[in-house]
């Protein structure tokens, strides 16, 4: 609901985005609605989806019918079996499927984790400590890098 809602409230401002980033799993569906919900909406077509990952996966699976509710919004998707087990990493594995670019926002991402984002073949930036004198220009050459 949420995701859909945001959307929905873009749509209705007239507000064409040139990049979403979606920040932790409680975005994850938002690339998924970009690209099968709403893919032929103008004010979206051209949209880049960036993905910012973090260390916070859970330990319980996600709610077992989360497959059938993304169905149910309108996706048709032979990938969506990715999430027959809803788990963290799966959820995960699911929407790097619909990002243009992923970032390892935090260095607590899990070596799983990584491992598949480095295996997707998607522009990739690495973990960067906001520290770093260097941060900010590493975020605008990832952001052009995908444009």
């Amino acid at each position: 609901f949420f995701a859909r809602g945001v959307l929905e409230t873009v749509k209705k401002l007239r507000w064409t985005p040139t990049v979403v980033h979606c920040h932790g799993w409680f975005s994850s569906i938002v690339p998924i609605y970009l690209k099968k919900v709403f893919a032929d909406d103008p004010i979206f077509k051209e949209v880049k989806i960036v993905v910012s990952l973090y260390g916070d996966g859970f330990d319980k699976p996600l709610d077992a019918g989360m497959k059938e509710k993304i169905a149910n919004e309108g996706v048709k998707d032979k990938k969506l079996s990715i999430l027959d087990t809803p788990s963290y990493e799966n959820l995960c594995r699911y929407v790097m499927e619909y990002a243009d670019g992923i970032i390892l926002a935090s260095d607590a991402v899990t070596p799983e984790i990584i491992e598949l984002v480095r295996n997707s073949g998607k522009p990739l930036l690495e973990y960067q400590s906001p520290d770093a004198e260097d941060f900010f220009d590493n975020y605008n050459r990832f952001y052009d890098s995908i444009q």
